[in-house]
């Protein structure tokens, strides 16, 4: 026959073992890597935005060739001290081949609206003044997380599918 204080005891062992077990799992969890902000970041490009003025902005496609080769200039490292302006980044886009306008006197033009266009996402910031811009802390993380997704988790993720 059990005795009352064994039962007590065993209830008691049964408990700090649960516990102990509850620690261990929360501190699994704790290892897990969650991927909702990376995905919130992600997400919010790829809506349009709205700027200052209320005027809307298309959104970002991470896997578009284009926006890809706009992410790899503007997180090119040498403009991470002083920033850019229009027109560097006009010259580095040349040499690339994003979609400028054949006219050089469209160009700054169409680089403005695409600064006004990154702004509004929150990928650049404007540094004071000044005409120059920057890559902005919450912009570096989509914009390398687009550049991995089209160049390496895409592709791979297409071969395991076929």
């Amino acid at each position: 026959m059990i005795s009352a204080a064994s039962a007590c005891r065993g209830a008691g062992s049964s408990t700090a073992s649960n516990s102990q077990s509850n620690v261990r799992y929360l501190a699994a969890l704790a290892r897990v890597d969650d991927p909702t902000p990376a995905i919130r970041e992600l997400d919010a490009i790829t809506h349009a935005a709205t700027t200052a003025n209320g005027r809307t902005v298309r959104p970002f496609n991470p896997l578009s060739p284009h926006d890809r080769t706009l992410f790899e200039v503007l997180l090119a490292g040498e403009h991470a001290l002083h920033g850019f302006t229009n027109r560097d980044l006009r010259e580095k886009l040349a040499r690339t081949p994003f979609p400028l306008a054949a006219e050089s006197d469209k160009q700054p033009g169409q680089v403005t609206r695409l600064l006004r266009r990154l702004h509004a996402h929150g990928l650049i910031a404007k540094i004071p003044r000044s005409r120059r811009w920057r890559v902005s802390f919450s912009g570096r993380r989509p914009m390398a997380a687009a550049i991995k997704l089209r160049e390496v988790a895409f592709p791979r993720l297409f071969a395991e599918a076929a």
